[in-house]
């Protein structure tokens, strides 16, 4: 999906859950799969329960 090296790694990640080609969520789970020290925020207007608990399964460090 992406390639970072090491200098390009950002600190944070501030992201809409629901986008054109990639989610938020899909963003959430690369960082989580990989071990990625990038703390990843999601924004949405959704009040759908299944984002929030996807979210936490994918360590989000705030879903807003």
């Amino acid at each position: 999906m992406w390639n970072f090296h090491d200098s390009q790694i950002p600190d944070v990640i501030l992201t809409d859950i629901q986008m054109i080609q990639v989610s938020g969520l899909d963003i959430a789970k690369y960082v989580a799969d990989n071990g990625l020290p990038v703390k990843v925020v999601l924004l949405t207007g959704y009040k759908l329960f299944e984002y929030a608990q996807a979210a936490i399964e994918n360590h989000v460090a705030s879903y807003l």
